[in-house]
């Protein structure tokens, strides 16, 4: 289950992030993964809870964007959009030949802070 490495990863990018922006805390990370990922949103929203626990990001909402794969015909240099992975076939030429050029990435797309009005990058002491 490489869910589990992802979302370690999107919480530690987020939690740097939150600090290096005088957070105090996290309120909303947004993630966009390509259709084509092998990553199982319902999987990343289950074990998310866990991997925020204690953290800046502990009571923040997870939001799993899907980005439909997009195909280049080999033969004809078409782009499209498969309706289905098992024919693929590109629309123009009916060629089976094509190269993915979107939906394999996961990738962080937003995160939303609630900034702390007391820290010391404000002038104000703790």
């Amino acid at each position: 289950m490489h869910e589990l490495s992802t979302v370690l990863r999107i919480v530690g990018i987020a939690q740097k992030y939150a600090v290096q922006n005088g957070a105090k805390k996290v309120v909303r990370v947004v993630v966009r993964t390509g259709e084509l990922s092998g990553m199982v949103p319902r999987y990343l929203q289950t074990l998310y809870p866990n991997a925020v626990s204690g953290t800046l990001l502990e009571g923040s909402e997870l939001a799993v964007e899907t980005e439909p794969a997009s195909l280049r015909c080999s033969d004809c240099g078409t782009i499209y959009r498969p309706a289905c992975f098992t024919n693929a076939l590109c629309p123009q030429c009916v060629s089976a030949a094509f190269e993915i050029i979107e939906g394999t990435e996961t990738y962080v797309k937003e995160i939303e802070i609630e900034e702390d009005m007391h820290n010391e990058r404000s002038g104000e002491n703790h």
